[in-house]
């Protein structure tokens, strides 16, 4: 009887566990605050040298725009242009996914990108029933799958936004394949460091970041949407920072704890720089951040709002935006148009997507408040 019961109060325990942790039981919010006041302060920093932020961002002109985003695209798929043909290989309309318990969901679908050596992006497009005509990429970061980002996901359901959510290569649903790499034998892939070992037919690793976005957006402007924003966190900051740049037709841009430039991450006492993705030299040499947050923001109409948590006890804190806040703002006024902002959420201390950052991208969306 004995071991009957204490089985009975462990699946008990569990089942809880799962509650409080997934819906929010109690005593989710008070495991929470004290996990916040509990987390480490922001890893610590020597003085930035001086550093002509200015100098860095080699775009006199409209034409320089567009050659470095030849070069970038030439770089990360064999080829200056984006294929706009380029589609999921996969749509399927589903019922069961991992939002299937929001509500106001009229459609879900199930998007897959096939890539080479086994590699695939899984996505899910999902349209509210109260739609407002305009679509969210919401890009998750390396903590894990999609699930993750259900807050906000939920969030821009309820304002009417379609949201496409996906997530980095290798995370969640994304398969980690075995692969038989010549001379070296079947590898493992199962982190964003062991990519070089398996380079796509054409371009380089960057290509299992940035094909996946690419497809999702060619396949919204199928289904009719011109107006498209990117938000993301962490990694998934680091893919709406770069996607930005890389293609217009992403009006608004939204990374949260994404980046940083190399100069401001090499003042770090104690952490690497970053991942494979995040400090790869030869991406790097095209565009260095600074220039990958002016191409992100320049054209008439488009927008990017950084968000970084002051507090932050991961990365990407927001250590000296001011150098090159001021520098970027210069390149957009003279390349004609585009704005460029930057905000500190100093309201709590997680790596996360906040329900006040939440509402500050809401604003810039529609047009709210400034933030400048």
């Amino acid at each position: 009887m004995a071991p009957i019961l204490l089985l009975g109060l462990l699946l008990a325990s569990f089942g809880y566990g799962v509650l409080v942790g997934k819906y929010r039981y109690p005593p989710h919010d008070g495991l929470a605050a004290l996990a916040e006041r509990l987390s480490p302060p922001p890893a610590p920093r020597l003085a930035l040298p001086p550093v002509d932020v200015a100098g860095l961002i080699r775009l006199p002109d409209a034409a320089a725009v567009a050659a470095r985003r030849a070069a970038l695209w030439r770089f990360i798929l064999g080829q200056p242009t984006p294929p706009v043909g380029r589609l999921p290989d996969t749509v399927e309309a589903v019922v069961e996914h991992p939002f299937r318990d929001l509500a106001g969901i009229d459609r879900a679908e199930r998007w897959r990108v096939a890539m080479d050596h086994g590699l695939a992006s899984i996505g899910y497009f999902l349209r509210p029933a109260s739609a407002n005509g305009r679509l969210l990429i919401y890009h998750q970061g390396h903590a894990g799958g999609v699930v993750l980002g259900r807050d906000t996901v939920d969030f821009f359901l309820g304002h009417g936004y379609a949201v496409v959510a996906l997530a980095m290569p290798l995370v969640g649903e994304n398969p980690r394949p075995r692969v038989e790499v010549a001379g070296l034998g079947p590898l493992w892939i199962s982190r964003h460091d062991y990519l070089p070992f398996i380079p796509p037919g054409a371009g380089s690793p960057i290509r299992y970041f940035v094909e996946p976005v690419l497809a999702a957006v060619n396949r919204a402007e199928r289904l009719g949407y011109r107006d498209i924003a990117m938000l993301g966190l962490s990694g998934g900051g680091w893919t709406t920072t770069l996607y930005a740049a890389l293609d217009p037709r992403i009006r608004y841009s939204f990374p949260v704890a994404g980046s940083e430039p190399l100069y401001s991450r090499a003042t770090l006492v104690e952490r690497h720089w970053g991942d494979y993705e995040q400090i790869l030299p030869g991406l790097y040499r095209i565009a260095n951040y600074p220039e990958l947050y002016v191409l992100g923001a320049v054209g008439e109409g488009r927008r990017q709002l950084q968000i970084f948590n002051a507090l932050d006890p991961c990365c990407y804190e927001g250590s000296h935006v001011d150098s090159y806040l001021g520098p970027v703002r210069e390149a957009l006024t003279r390349l004609g148009g585009g704005r460029f902002q930057v905000w500190l959420d100093t309201g709590h201390r997680e790596h996360r997507i906040s329900d006040a950052a939440r509402e500050r991208v809401l604003a810039a969306l529609d047009e709210g408040a400034g933030y400048d």
